[in-house]
């Protein structure tokens, strides 16, 4: 599998983006424009919630004040399995 970038999150965990999910981001996304930025909300979020129904999904926040979206936190959703 190709993958755009391998690394680890906050807790240790090995994550990866695949150029599949990465195409899928920009299309669903497009104010998304550099995939450096999931990166870095993945290895440094401002916070990590679960999702209540299903403990194998994680949201990752991280703040950025001067990103041109209205939305000011970008979130990256992982899904262990």
């Amino acid at each position: 599998m190709d993958f755009i970038f391998k690394t680890k999150d906050k807790t240790g965990k090995e994550i990866h983006l695949s150029k599949e999910r990465w195409k899928h981001i920009r299309k669903k996304h497009p104010e998304v424009e550099e995939y450096k930025l999931i990166k870095e909300v993945i290895e440094k979020p401002d916070k990590i919630t679960n999702y209540h129904i299903d403990e194998t999904i994680h949201y990752f926040y991280k703040y950025y004040k001067n990103r041109p979206a209205t939305e000011k936190y970008l979130l990256v959703v992982e899904i262990f399995k």
